[in-house]
């Protein structure tokens, strides 16, 4: 992650976000970064979608709901 942080524009991954504590820390903290949360379970996709958008962070991170890598197959 950090070695990814340090490219002009960071792309980072978060699987399985839970709550997308991460997911928003690194949106936060990385102006930048452009991140994808995924989780399997509705409640920690919706959880997730609040805190971004409490954070003012929909524009960088985008929250997406499957298991693993079958979320990002379209990317």
């Amino acid at each position: 992650v950090l070695r990814e942080l340090n490219r002009p524009v960071p792309r980072v991954v978060d699987m399985c976000c839970g709550a997308g504590n991460l997911a928003c820390a690194i949106g936060y903290k990385v102006p930048t970064a452009r991140v994808w949360a995924s989780d399997l379970t509705d409640s920690c996709v919706e959880t997730t979608c609040r805190n971004v958008a409490h954070l003012g962070l929909a524009g960088r991170i985008s929250v997406l709901q499957g298991d693993l890598f079958n979320s990002f197959s379209g990317l």
